[in-house]
């Protein structure tokens, strides 16, 4: 595709995202969704857009593209609203603020290992002649796919109960705080 095309990928991701997130937040205020179930359904619903669009690419389907990103948007926006309202529910009480740091800190970790790691696998598979570039293409969003797939089934097994209970039987409130005050971090 030429450039002048490749450009809208990301509006077009990233309008997505934002209307997702719109959308997921205003469905969740007027009906009882479980912050799991937006969350699972975020991952999957972004894994079926990462295959869509390696399916784009195996077949040159430049008419699935668009759709593709729009839809892997809408669905990471469905994520971010219930992993970070999970996020909310599953800190300890006198440090939301740590945790929203770590939340913070673990995205921009794993965006910054995506964005290697796409344009490691871009340069060692397409740029190196190594596959051409529909297959290259349908294998690295069939990876991401794959690790969209991954994080769904983790998902299925995250409780924010249980987190609760754990925290409750390992350490009190006062506990919690001393440790804040000496700059202890776990």
């Amino acid at each position: 595709m030429p450039v002048t095309e490749t450009t809208q990928f990301q509006p077009m991701w990233g309008g997505g995202v934002l209307l997702g997130m719109l959308g997921m937040g205003i469905a969740s205020a007027i009906f009882s969704i479980k912050k799991r179930t937006i969350t699972i359904v975020g991952c999957a619903g972004t894994a079926v857009g990462m295959l869509v669009l390696a399916l784009a690419a195996m077949n040159r389907a430049e008419g699935l593209v668009f759709p593709a990103l729009v839809m892997m948007g809408l669905f990471t926006g469905f994520f971010n609203v219930g992993a970070l309202s999970m996020m909310m529910d599953m800190t300890i009480e006198g440090a939301t603020g740590l945790f929203m740091g770590l939340w913070g800190m673990a995205q921009a970790f794993g965006n910054g290992v995506a964005s290697f790691s796409g344009g490691a696998l871009h340069t060692g598979l397409i740029e190196s002649g190594l596959l051409g570039p529909n297959v290259a293409y349908f294998l690295i969003f069939a990876i991401e796919a794959t690790g969209m797939v991954v994080a769904t089934i983790l998902m299925w097994h995250v409780s924010v109960s249980n987190f609760r209970e754990a925290h409750a039987a390992s350490m009190t409130s006062a506990d919690t705080l001393r440790a804040m005050e000496a700059g202890a971090t776990f």
